[in-house]
């Protein structure tokens, strides 16, 4: 499978950057354009089934972003849907989990299967979780 950026240095126009031009209001070349030449980028995760593409560039709306993210101390998966929830009923384009702790797959899982919106997370967070939250020289 080819990425958004390989797909358009060879001129093909996927579905997802259609998608995110018809979002944006704008001719699908040019979000063809963009993101072939560097200046924006289409996040898509080909796992992520019910993803409104969007389009991230100087040529574009400027999009907001909302962190979530569950910590062992205080949060829980409900928790981090009814923050994802009012992120998205407060308008926000893009989510960022930036969980930690045990049982991160399940959590992303659900968090991408309930939101429309491109999910990214930090993996450094969760292979410092993994290591059992030590850093040795």
């Amino acid at each position: 499978m080819a990425t958004q950026l390989e797909a358009a240095e060879r001129g093909l126009l996927t579905a997802a950057m259609k998608s995110a031009a018809r979002s944006e209001r704008v001719p699908d070349e040019a979000v063809l354009r963009e993101v072939a030449s560097g200046r924006a980028v289409v996040p898509c995760n080909p796992h992520h089934k019910h993803l409104q593409p969007a389009v991230v560039g100087r040529a574009f709306r400027t999009k907001v972003n909302a962190n979530i993210g569950r910590s062992p101390e205080g949060s829980s998966l409900r928790v981090e849907l009814r923050k994802l929830f009012a992120a998205l009923d407060a308008g926000a384009d893009t989510v960022m989990d930036l969980s930690v702790g045990s049982g991160l797959g399940g959590i992303r899982r659900r968090i991408i299967k309930e939101c429309p919106a491109p999910v990214g997370t930090v993996p450094i967070y969760e292979a410092f979780c993994r290591a059992g939250g030590k850093i040795e020289n």
